[in-house]
């Protein structure tokens, strides 16, 4: 799961790259920040 939120924050990223709108870039920013917050807020599974 952990390497699916990774590749949607990440597809977000590319798309905030190339994004013109800036109505739309600061929405897939504030998008990008609360996946990596969440990310964050989680905590870490050491495989042992």
């Amino acid at each position: 799961m952990a390497s699916e939120d990774r590749s949607d924050w990440r597809e977000l990223c590319k798309q905030a790259a190339v994004e013109t709108d800036l109505s739309k870039l600061l929405e897939l920013t504030a998008e990008i920040i609360r996946l990596i917050d969440e990310q964050r807020a989680r905590p870490v599974q050491i495989a042992m």
